[in-house]
């Protein structure tokens, strides 16, 4: 065998064996992103449950609270229509000045 069929010979195995391990690590990485998103979405599904959990007893709460004493809704209902009225009424006229 020549010295250059040597050579040629040795370029092809260290490629293949970097073609290889860069084939090992990609397949890691792959594995290790998968598992952490399996850990992610796991760990979201377990928020989620607590959420709806506190948010169903919050809104027993407000449910008692209203029918005990519902003022306290009508007037917070018009205290934030007339703030929102307030807000677009303002908007509305400061463009009609830029307008003019």
């Amino acid at each position: 065998m020549s010295k250059k069929s040597k050579v040629h010979q040795q370029r092809k195995q260290s490629t293949h064996q970097l073609n290889e391990a860069g084939k090992d690590f990609v397949s890691g990485v792959g594995d290790s992103v998968r598992r952490s998103f399996e850990e992610v979405g796991q760990q979201a599904e377990k928020l989620g449950n607590s959420l709806r959990g506190k948010g169903a007893d919050a809104i027993e709460a407000v449910k008692a609270r209203l029918k005990s004493d519902p003022w306290y809704a009508i007037v917070g209902t018009a205290l934030v229509a007339i703030a929102v009225g307030y807000v677009f009424g303002r908007r509305k006229s400061s463009v009609s000045a830029l307008a003019a």
